[in-house]
């Protein structure tokens, strides 16, 4: 990340060589450069929408002796903002490193132009930083138009978000914009795979979940875990929650070629490991309320 540095070590073979005398080249010194001790200071993008590689830079070992080497890729981001990969044409995806690229992923879904945005995280995320009981998670795609439910690709490749802290407000629970409490709130034509959450969610709003509040359309959840758990659970109104989603809801009618508001949610190969809570009302380790066709297969 910007402002960070690394050193980069070389092991010799044979241990005991004589001559271990090294230098250090940059592939790319506007991305990263390397001192002659192997200290590596990152550079700066020269854009916040770049193609693959565009982030990275070689940096090479040379010995002395023999001229052999030795290469290590380095990828550099900004902590806060996150940098948009253009995959393919007209297919750009956020990569997401630390705490603050999720809440700005969550932000710009939020903000409704990015509701087809996708994401991929780059290794697990710790949210406890930004992240509490006096602070609680807002879900990406909290309160969406009707016909702008996230529909992206969330792909969490295998990591996990941890310190995930969740909690309605007592007085609002029941409004639109705070029924759906997880970490996405609202989806339609969306796919979240390849990822664990930890965390913890009081148990005091309508619809509650680790993974996903709320489902209408053809979405795919595959390969997701929860480990949230609930407590503090509110005995005021009901309370339906579940480990991965809390309602999959049926509804006709097509709004547009990308949120299909159709009858399907597929669940495949998902667990629930957290303590679920429910009060006079549904729940469930996988899913809390299914009003429509849900596929779920292991």
């Amino acid at each position: 990340a910007y402002g960070d540095t690394k050193t980069l070590t070389v092991t010799f073979d044979p241990a005991d060589a004589t001559n271990k005398t090294i230098t250090w080249t940059s592939s790319n010194e506007d991305i990263a450069t390397v001192d002659e001790n192997g200290v590596v200071t990152p550079g700066k993008l020269a854009a916040k929408t770049v193609a693959p590689g565009a982030d990275t830079a070689t940096i090479t070992a040379t010995s002395v002796d023999g001229e052999f080497t030795a290469e290590c890729t380095v990828k550099i981001y900004d902590p806060d903002t996150p940098t948009k990969m253009q995959d393919t044409v007209n297919k750009l995806t956020f990569e997401l490193w630390t705490p603050q690229h999720l809440q700005y992923f969550a932000n710009y879904v939020n903000n409704q132009s990015g509701y087809l945005a996708n994401a991929r995280l780059m290794q697990d995320i710790d949210l406890s930083t930004i992240c509490s009981a006096e602070n609680p998670w807002t879900p990406i795609s909290k309160n969406p138009r009707s016909n702008q439910l996230y529909g992206g690709t969330f792909d969490g490749q295998g990591y996990a978000i941890r310190g995930l802290y969740l909690k309605s407000d007592d007085a609002t629970y029941n409004q639109e914009a705070n029924k759906y409490i997880a970490l996405f709130g609202r989806c339609g034509a969306a796919t979240i795979k390849n990822l664990s959450v930890y965390g913890t969610a009081e148990a005091n709003g309508l619809y509650m979940a680790g993974i996903v509040g709320y489902v209408t359309g053809n979405a795919t959840i595959e390969n997701c875990h929860n480990y949230v758990n609930f407590t503090n659970l509110t005995t005021a109104h009901s309370v339906h929650t579940a480990g991965i989603l809390a309602y999959a809801c049926r509804n006709s009618g097509t709004f547009n070629t990308n949120q299909a508001w159709a009858h399907k949610v597929t669940i495949s190969n998902s667990s629930n490991h957290g303590t679920i809570l429910s009060n006079n009302g549904n729940a469930g380790g996988i899913i809390g309320v299914a009003s429509g066709i849900v596929d779920m297969s292991r």
